[in-house]
């Protein structure tokens, strides 16, 4: 069955740990739960599985209306249903598939709901017990077709119901918006591993949870993409809808330029040697400032800068300093409203010179914090209109360490964010230039 999809399009195809695929499971139970999807599921997985706890937790929101429990017939019953632990209001049907070793290791879960129809398939890996293959499809084609082969192997009984082998009604239509949640429900940002023996950082393990989340982060607005393009092939839509769909299709491709434009930028600061100049902090500020002042206006957020007197230049090239700058002002922007502030303050700390960004924006999380410079991740104060690549900070962080510098963060949840950039001041003394770099 999980082949059988694998030659269907679209979906989308996922790797991941068994603990982060439990997660991640869980998390799309949650979210169905936060907005209130009322689903029947029609699901294969044993009652003592790591995904039933997900779909308990699901049921006691009172929003699992029908579990069609699918079971490999091998001659016994599919089990006691009490022990899924389901609320009471769940009408569970227990049902029995053909044997068939195929079914080994597999499990399904297929929401079906008004407002979205999701399948979700979890193979795992029999050279590997700890990795789950993941194919999730919102496709009402391509969910259609795997529920009609699904009822053609189940085991008839006297008590089943003649309309249960029926074609589903899937919805028409389809909620964008929160087929977005459910696919930036991939899993988190794997953490980067470290050898126990000698403390020293496993780079291939590194290198590997670097391609994994890659490799998500890619399938996020092609998955999007996709389901777009197949809502807009199967049905009518007034033309509002078909405009949600091309503004769907468009911000995805423009999420994927990012992806590939921040990709790029971190090659190149590994690939390049630093080469430091002399600049100077005023102008570099100002010149950034004069680019982003019309979109501050725009917005009707007040941005200036302040920069101490006598401020000595910075040992850094300016194409990097601007590009710091230009996307922590970027940053700030975005996640100030309108009526806001952000501002840039620089200052002259013996050897080096702090340059201060911030703004009254609404903040960041604490827990978010120490993640922030981590690639593709997004904190949780970030709305589901602003889809970035989750690459702009880990990009500002490289850039502060290829000069010797450092970069902090101090924010709360509606307090705005203050970003810190410590450099290595320009020097002047009778031997000319030099900088200082300090750790």
């Amino acid at each position: 069955m999980f082949r059988l999809v694998q030659g269907q399009a679209p979906h989308t195809l996922h790797t991941l740990g068994t603990a982060a695929a439990v997660n991640w499971f869980k998390s799309i139970c949650l979210i169905l739960a936060d907005n209130q999807i009322q689903c029947s599921v029609w699901a294969k997985f044993s009652g003592q599985s790591p995904w039933q706890t997900a779909i308990a937790d699901y049921s006691q929101t009172g929003l699992l209306k029908h579990l069609y429990w699918c079971r490999p017939g091998d001659g016994d019953e599919p089990g006691p249903v009490a022990g899924l632990r389901l609320d009471l209001k769940t009408t569970i049907s227990p049902l029995l598939l053909e044997v068939d070793t195929h079914w080994q290791g597999e499990s399904f879960f297929c929401f079906l709901s008004a407002e979205i129809s999701l399948l979700i398939l979890l193979n795992e890996s029999p050279e590997n017990p700890k990795v789950v293959n993941i194919l999730q499809s919102f496709s009402p084609r391509v969910i259609g077709h795997y529920l009609n082969q699904l009822k053609q192997l189940l085991v008839v009984a006297d008590d089943l119901p003649v309309d249960l082998f029926a074609p589903e009604k899937l919805p028409s239509s389809t909620d964008l918006d929160l087929v977005n949640q459910l696919v930036q429900g991939m899993g988190p940002p794997l953490k980067k591993i470290t050898s126990n023996d000698n403390k020293q950082p496993n780079y291939t393990a590194i290198a590997n949870s670097f391609v994994v989340n890659l490799i998500r982060e890619l399938g996020i607005p092609l998955t999007n993409t996709k389901t777009a393009l197949q809502l807009l092939e199967s049905f009518q839509q007034k033309k509002e809808a078909r405009q949600r769909y091309l503004d769907l299709i468009r911000q995805n491709c423009d999420r994927q330029t990012d992806l590939i434009t921040g990709l790029q930028a971190l090659l190149e600061i590994d690939a390049t040697a630093p080469s430091p100049e002399s600049v100077s902090i005023a102008d570099c500020i100002m010149g950034v400032i004069g680019i982003y002042q019309p979109i501050a206006a725009e917005k009707s957020i007040t941005l200036n800068s302040t920069v101490v007197e006598n401020c000595p230049p910075v040992a850094c090239s300016r194409a990097d300093l601007q590009a710091i700058l230009q996307r922590l002002l970027e940053n700030a922007l975005q996640f100030t409203d309108s009526g806001g502030r952000v501002q840039i303050k620089a200052y002259h700390q013996e050897f080096q010179v702090e340059i201060v960004v911030n703004d009254s924006g609404c903040g960041i999380a604490r827990a978010d914090i120490p993640h922030l410079f981590e690639c593709f991740f997004r904190g949780q104060n970030t709305s589901s209109g602003i889809q970035g690549a989750g690459l702009g900070l880990t990009i500002v962080h490289r850039l502060v360490e290829r000069w010797g510098g450092k970069i902090t963060v101090h924010s709360r949840p509606g307090q705005g964010s203050n970003f810190h950039i410590f450099l290595p001041a320009m020097v002047d003394n009778s031997l000319g230039h030099r900088f200082v770099v300090t750790n």
